[in-house]
């Protein structure tokens, strides 16, 4: 995906007004706090200056994102019995999602002069990147579907219970500690058509940047 595809989507996940502050409010705690676990410094800008979620001058607007990468349990057996056409739906043994969105990838897109803040800068906007972290889920109980697989549908999917997906993600594992745009990554979207890029929508238009 590039960084002005990302970029989009991330507005269009704050709601193009970007007021976090005001959607976030009297967000509740997650009601599993060991649903996600927090990635090493690594995975952040070096300097620790560009994590914090301020503006460094009066006409910026700086957004606070938070990184999930979403990794399914499916079982081992399912894994090794997957065939290789079905990669884009089931991850081989061992693979994760961190393994594509890796750390250098990761401060590439999303550090302070990285690719997605090159193409806000004219809009006067910048990415502070508060989070990154591993969320692990059954995917037979979240989708719904009892599916043992790590691809993902979107939240317009004509499919019954898809909204209702989404909308126990946003309560599960989004990020509470700060408001922020929460950026859900996993394996492969798949809705209709293999692997999609991704997909973006406010919380008003059914879930978040996938």
């Amino acid at each position: 995906m590039t960084a002005g595809a990302i970029a989009r989507r991330l507005i269009a996940a704050a709601g193009l007004g970007l007021g976090l502050a005001a959607s976030a409010a009297g967000v509740e705690s997650r009601p599993d706090p060991d649903a996600c676990r927090a990635l090493p410094a690594s995975y952040y800008p070096i300097d620790p200056e560009e994590r914090r979620p301020r503006a460094s001058r009066p006409d910026e607007i700086v957004v606070p994102v938070a990184i999930h990468f979403m990794n399914a349990d499916v079982p081992e057996a399912i894994r090794t019995a997957a065939t290789y056409d079905e990669g884009d739906k089931i991850a081989k043994p061992g693979q994760r999602v961190q393994d594509i969105w890796t750390r250098q990838n990761v401060r590439r897109f999303f550090k302070q002069d990285g690719l997605i803040n090159e193409v806000l800068a004219v809009l006067d906007v910048r990415l502070a990147l508060v989070r990154v972290e591993e969320c692990r889920y059954d995917p037979g109980r979240l989708r719904g579907d009892g599916q043992q697989v790590d691809w993902i549908y979107t939240p317009l999917a004509n499919r019954s219970g898809a909204r209702r997906l989404f909308q126990e993600v946003n309560e599960r594992y989004r990020f509470t500690d700060t408001p922020a745009v929460d950026v859900f990554l996993w394996w492969s979207i798949v809705d209709g058509k293999p692997s999609l890029r991704g997909y973006g929508g406010s919380v008003a238009r059914g879930g978040p940047a996938v």
